[in-house]
């Protein structure tokens, strides 16, 4: 009987695990997609075009500058 009860109880942990894993990354998905949504249904094509190269250009100068740190980081934390 005992053993069946520990059984419920490690499925509603994992229930609600899951849940929250879940509601999380819905979450992290609207924050960081939510500005193309609104490019894209508020702003003009050419402005979200703008707004699109600007934004990937900064990307990669943010992994050029980082990239040392990270690489470091990764070595010292090992």
């Amino acid at each position: 009987m005992q053993y069946k009860e520990e059984q419920n109880a490690i499925s509603e942990t994992q229930k609600t695990l899951v849940y929250e894993f879940s509601k999380s990354c819905i979450v992290k998905f609207f924050l960081s997609e939510s500005e193309k949504f609104i490019m894209i249904y508020m702003a003009l094509l050419e402005t979200s075009a703008e707004y699109s190269l600007v934004a990937g250009l900064v990307g990669l100068i943010c992994r050029f500058v980082f990239q040392p740190i990270e690489e470091t980081s990764f070595i010292m934390f090992a």
